[in-house]
């Protein structure tokens, strides 16, 4: 289960701030330490071992430990697949993985897990995986990732399973 983020804004503005009257985010710590941490960006593979990591503040507070974790991109970015082995972690706040400002929780302990993510335009997208542990992790959320003025409604669910999607919404 990634345990990648959650932030901290409860009532995210659906109105579209230009980045100078946006207002500062609130101070974060986030501090990373990994044996091996390599990113190959033509070829589109990330690989990760024996990482931890730590974040607090206003939008975030999570812990994580991993004994491995890749990834690997496709046609440009459009298709994902990850995947972590032995890997530990909590988190709660209001900044999600996704991006998605909202809410988020979770705890786990992943004994393997793989997760696929196919983007379907340019702030839509839907995700599915499979992973052996326990615990949980539940995010909602809304992002603008694309920067159009349209929020995209975000969900994730993780247990045995990983249901997640990203929706642009008509307004």
């Amino acid at each position: 289960m990634p345990v990648e983020a959650c932030g901290a804004n409860p009532f995210p503005s659906l109105t579209h701030v230009d980045a100078e009257r946006a207002p500062a985010p609130p101070p974060e710590v986030e501090r990373r330490a990994a044996l091996l941490h390599e990113r190959d960006s033509q070829m589109g593979i990330d690989l990760e071992v024996l990482s931890v990591s730590a974040t607090a503040g206003a939008r975030s507070t999570g812990v994580e430990a991993v004994v491995e974790r890749f990834g690997m991109s496709f046609d440009g970015g459009r298709a994902e697949i990850s995947g972590e082995l032995f890997a530990v972690g909590a988190e709660v706040g209001t900044r999600n993985a996704d991006g998605s400002q909202g809410v988020g929780l979770g705890a786990g302990v992943v004994f393997a897990g793989v997760e696929a993510t196919l983007k379907l335009g340019d702030d839509s997208s839907v995700t599915i995986g499979a992973s052996s542990g326990m615990g949980f992790h539940v995010s909602l959320g809304l992002r603008d990732a694309d920067q159009d003025g349209k929020p995209a409604l975000c969900g994730r669910v993780v247990e045995l399973f990983t249901i997640a999607g990203c929706i642009e919404l008509p307004f």
